[in-house]
């Protein structure tokens, strides 16, 4: 049995591998990650952009848009039950489907297809923020200072006195920043309390303290031979130069491992006990590979605010990071855990490899438009450098590895066409450089970043549609 103690012992593992798989996604760029170590990988994409041109050189890739000539809907179980997909997949025979999130739905379609599934059962595993506070008191692990209330029974004053003026309210199901409701004085109750009792009722909500500082995140993958993680990671969130900032709190723009290199040593044992220890938990339950851990640091100690048991905003970015470390890749222990492969592995190793210092960076560009929009010009994909305040293109590319040079930055994953109708919030596409982003003072965008997220949106010329 092959044991795997490094990068090259895992690719020779995962080149074995012939049964095919297929990575399901809206933009192709997001299941580039492991394509290169399997055999047999292909991709479904929803949308076609100009970034397409250059992935199809590496990757075998039907994306939906471009053969129909028409913008399908983006919800992924379109993809399950488009004929096109479904006559591409009966010709591979037995396949595995890589989601980011398993719901009922795309279960139901793929047990009745006979498709095996990559990813947890949604129905055993959810980002129900509730039911994780009550699993991390259940651990002994420390928790922000709150409760659990209905909406309607409480109010701000009320809140204030046990918590200070500025509170956070989470909905327990939604994600992505919006169930998450920064509160700071009573109009902001009021207003965050006609939002939920809109769309929801009367529901269970959960109400923390406010704790400034940071929110790193750390990503961890559930093995049979026990739980590996690495090091902790910077994530820029609610960055108003990319995103408008009526959609959410909370809202992941982008992450800056560059600028990860200095927690104290108090903090990152902390954050490596919590995910050795939820890790653990998940596995007790059957849960398997990856899910990422979201966390808020003070002075003294890291608070882990939510479980996320799914693949991560972190990928396909971080798995170019690992590549350029030498370090095992955690989707491809994701990928050993589903297909049921035998492999002998060294924890202790993998996890001291993984939790090496990386380098990259990546920044989400959304419609910052609160109804659609379009683009009146377009942008090639590729690598560019700010040149005398301005962009210029310099070569193709869509992977860390295609950057040569300092100031150099990738646009990639959805570069629309010129007049590309956007939906609201809807991403644009991403930036990715070897560059810090992240001005540390206040864990927003530095200058360089700024500047350049600035000319990409006068580049593309966005309007509301």
């Amino acid at each position: 049995m092959r044991k795997i103690r490094n990068i090259e012992d895992l690719r020779a593992k995962l080149r074995e591998i012939k049964t095919p798989v297929v990575g399901i996604a809206v933009s192709a760029f997001n299941r580039i990650g492991i394509g290169k170590y399997l055999p047999n990988y292909k991709i479904i994409s929803i949308k076609n952009s100009r970034d397409l041109e250059i992935l199809e050189k590496d990757f075998e890739i039907l994306s939906l848009e471009k053969i129909s000539g028409k913008r399908p809907s983006r919800n992924p179980i379109q993809i399950l039950k488009n004929n096109a997909s479904v006559d591409f997949l009966r010709k591979l025979g037995r396949l595995y489907l890589v989601f980011y999130k398993v719901t009922e739905n795309r279960e139901r379609v793929c047990d009745e297809n006979d498709w095996g599934i990559i990813g947890n059962r949604i129905s055993v595993f959810s980002d129900n923020k509730i039911r994780f506070r009550k699993v991390m008191e259940e651990l002994g692990l420390p928790v922000i200072p709150g409760e659990i209330v209905k909406i309607e029974d409480t109010g701000y004053t009320e809140l204030s006195k046990k918590y200070g003026k500025e509170i956070v309210v989470q909905l327990q199901e939604e994600s992505g920043g919006k169930g998450t409701f920064f509160i700071r004085n009573e109009g902001d109750f009021e207003r965050c309390r006609k939002r939920v009792k809109e769309k929801f009722g009367n529901p269970e909500v959960l109400v923390t303290k406010f704790i400034p500082g940071p929110s790193p995140s750390l990503t961890g993958c559930v093995t049979k031979h026990g739980v590996l993680y690495t090091n902790l990671q910077y994530q820029l969130l609610d960055i108003t130069e990319v995103l408008d900032p009526k959609k959410g709190n909370g809202v992941f723009c982008g992450h800056d491992w560059d600028s990860s290199h200095d927690f104290p040593e108090h903090i990152r044992k902390q954050a490596y006990d919590y995910a050795e220890r939820i890790g653990n938990y998940l596995k007790s339950k059957g849960y398997k590979g990856i899910f990422g851990l979201d966390m808020i640091m003070n002075r003294k100690r890291i608070y882990v605010v939510e479980l996320n048991p799914r693949l991560l905003g972190s990928f396909p970015v971080l798995t170019m990071v690992q590549e350029l470390n030498k370090e095992p890749i955690l989707m491809g222990f994701h990928i050993l855990e589903f297909l049921g492969e035998e492999y002998d592995l060294d924890v202790e190793e993998v996890n001291r490899l993984i939790k090496k210092p990386k380098k990259g960076a990546q920044l989400v560009l959304f419609n910052k438009f609160r109804g659609f929009a379009k683009n009146r010009k377009s942008l090639r994909p590729g690598v560019y450098v700010m040149e005398n305040n301005e962009l210029k293109y310099l070569r193709p590319g869509y992977k860390l590895r295609d950057l040569k040079e300092r100031g150099e930055f990738i646009l990639t994953d959805g570069v629309p066409y010129e007049n590309t109708l956007l939906k609201p919030h809807e991403r644009v596409l991403k930036i990715l450089t070897f560059e810090k982003i992240m001005d540390k003072e206040n864990y927003k965008l530095n200058a360089w970043a700024k500047k350049v997220a600035e000319k990409i949106y006068e580049n593309l010329d966005l309007v509301s549609a």
